[in-house]
């Protein structure tokens, strides 16, 4: 027997068969699966930006941390530097030195012991008491790293021998005046002055961090866990993930069994050397991300809810307004043909709603010869119906007008929100703003009235508003880097030495790394990076020239120029609005953008510009 291939039914046939119901229901699924899966994606979207947020937020706790390790390494480079040159120590005068280590270490309790120790590694005066000549020193790193470079060195994790307090020891060589090694001064930092540091910030739900040594053995973890001693070794893995790396993020779990985010930070005394401290610090990546994944459950159950809300309304809305019409005008059509059989519409009856209608109306047709009374009652029943449709398309004309409203003030809620987010972001930058200024009091509405003048410049220029808006914003942030150097630095009253102004001189790169992974519509990030940069190459930091410059960034340089000459500072007061202008007229075309510094003489000398809340000479 030969099997005859099965005709295929075409998708139209089998949808024209489907009750209006059940079409109905294939509408809404079109509708409601994507609407699932876009909330699903939003969810997502909203959990790799909480990520990102997280590592961002860790990497500045850790460079916060690290800036002040650095300031802790710098003040104590200082103090022995200082010790080494003193004549009671050069000599060797143990009493005088005993009276003096005694005295400084109750005015920095910070160090656990300061001591002198001959080059053969004796101990021979100390801040705390002890028997001389019981107390070798030669094994300790610190020390031999002080012989080996004869420069200031850094030791590991110890537990001291005389203080008894765990601590990491700071060296510095005493060279007498023929260049000889004759003793060497240490300090022993108390590694439990790092919880003090802590308390003062305010620390994220979940957070950890670490501090190593140069061997990965852990000097501070705070909080404290039994899995994570001070003593012992931090995981391999995380020294692994510094190797070749001053800073970077990554995942891991962590002693205490919970999967974190770190930041970390390695530390060396000099370009180049080897890290001789790691800083992790690490969030609880579950607690980071619960709320992200609570909001995108409950828009999920909020998509479902919803879905199921509409299609109950949409079930019973198709059965009062479409099925239960039809079927009522089917039976009434049927009703009147109930007498002689003819004419045929010549449509096809299918099961679905038009076809039993089709078939009404054939019925009804074959009596409309024979019977003119049924046919007047026929149409007398089809004007009925005819009214009662042509309500249903008022009151859904009605309820189409009130959803075209609804739409309306979605679309003036959504110009509200995105109004609202800028604000938002404007309010960030003044928060930003203010967080410089409490750093640095003497220069407060330093950003705001260079960021004034920045943007009357672009104006005058002719530059897109756009443009000048950002401009505006850069300006107000410009000196974000500042957060990173020591307050007594931005407000020391003398001449700032080399190293020092070499840590000022940072704040333009400080304020990119700050800058850099934050969303904006302008390139802020670089403006900053960019602004102490000058046309012919001898500003700071990466020496740019010319058009290497941003436009935003040479007209930020002339405003900063321009207001930090006008307005006072710690170390002299204001040289006044003149002096300022003729720098610029001086170098336009050397320091300065020639189009720039035009603009700026013009506004100040034809269209009187002054800069608000600052009093200065002319």
């Amino acid at each position: 027997m030969v099997k005859t291939k099965e005709k295929a039914v075409p998708f139209q046939e089998i949808l024209s068969s489907w009750t209006i119901r059940k079409k109905m229901l294939l509408l809404f699924a079109c509708v409601f699966v994507p609407a699932l899966a876009l909330a699903l994606l939003e969810g997502m979207d909203e959990r790799r930006d909480i990520i990102a947020k997280a590592e961002q937020q860790m990497m500045m706790v850790a460079e916060s941390l690290a800036a002040q390790q650095e300031q802790i390494t710098a003040a104590t480079r200082q103090l022995l530097g200082t010790l080494a040159q003193l004549p009671e120590v050069q000599y060797r005068d143990i009493k005088a030195c005993n009276v003096l280590f005694r005295r400084l270490n109750q005015q920095n309790l910070q160090y656990t012991n300061i001591s002198l120790a001959t080059p053969d590694g004796n101990m021979v005066a100390s801040s705390l008491p002890f028997t001389p000549g019981s107390v070798n020193l030669s094994d300790r790193r610190h020390i031999r790293e002080a012989i080996r470079t004869l420069d200031f060195s850094v030791g590991e994790y110890i537990m001291g021998r005389v203080s008894k307090v765990s601590s990491i020891n700071f060296t510095h060589p005493v060279i007498d005046k023929n260049g000889k090694l004759v003793a060497i001064i240490i300090a022993g930092f108390n590694l439990n002055e790092y919880e003090r540091y802590i308390s003062r910030i305010q620390m994220p739900a979940g957070f950890a961090m670490s501090i190593a040594d140069h061997q990965g053995i852990r000097l501070f973890r705070w909080p404290e866990n039994a899995m994570a001693t001070t003593g012992k070794p931090v995981p391999k893995d995380s020294i692994a993930q510094t190797r070749g790396k001053s800073q970077g993020i990554f995942r891991q779990r962590s002693d205490d069994g919970i999967n974190r985010i770190y930041a970390f930070r390695t530390m060396g005394l000099r370009e180049g050397a080897p890290p001789h401290l790691f800083m992790f610090v690490g969030i609880n990546e579950e607690k980071v991300l619960h709320e992200a994944n609570v909001r995108m459950m409950a828009q999920v159950v909020i998509v479902g809810i919803t879905g199921l809300l509409a299609a109950t309304i949409a079930w019973l809305f198709v059965s009062l307004v479409i099925v239960r019409p039809i079927r009522s005008l089917s039976l009434a059509s049927q009703n009147v043909g109930r007498g002689q059989r003819g004419v045929r519409t010549g449509l096809p009856h299918h099961a679905d709603e038009i076809g039993q209608l089709a078939n009404s109306f054939d019925s009804m047709a074959s009596l409309l010869d024979v019977k003119e009374k049924e046919r007047d009652e026929a149409e007398q029943a089809l004007r009925l119906v005819h009214a009662e449709l042509e309500a249903r398309v008022r009151e859904r004309t009605v309820e189409l007008s009130a959803a075209n409203a609804v739409s309306e003030n979605a679309r003036n809620d959504l110009a509200a929100t995105l109004e609202n987010l800028r604000k938002s972001f404007s309010t960030t930058i003044q928060v930003l703003v203010s967080a410089v200024e409490t750093r640095d009091p003497y220069t407060s509405g330093h950003q705001i009235r260079s960021a004034d003048l920045a943007r009357a410049i672009a104006t005058e220029m002719g530059l897109p508003q756009d443009r000048i808006e950002g401009i505006r914003m850069a300006g107000s942030i410009h000196d974000i880097g500042k957060l990173s150097i020591p307050s007594d630095i931005l407000s020391k009253p003398t001449k700032l030495s080399e190293l020092e102004f070499s840590l000022i001189k940072e704040h333009s790169r400080k304020g990119y790394e700050m800058l850099k992974d934050v969303e904006s519509p302008w390139p802020l990030a670089e403006i900053v990076y960019q602004h102490h940069e000058r046309m012919d190459g001898s500003g700071y930091p990466r020496n740019l020239k010319g058009a290497e410059m941003l436009i935003e960034a040479r007209i930020l340089a002339v405003a900063d120029v321009v207001e930090a000459m006008a307005s006072h500072r710690p170390y002299r007061a204001g040289l006044g609005i003149d002096a300022a202008l003729s720098e610029i007229e001086k170098n336009r075309g050397i320091f300065y953008d020639d189009a720039v510094a035009d603009a700026c003489l013009r506004l100040f000398r034809e269209k009187g510009f002054k800069f608000k809340g600052l009093h200065y000479n002319q």
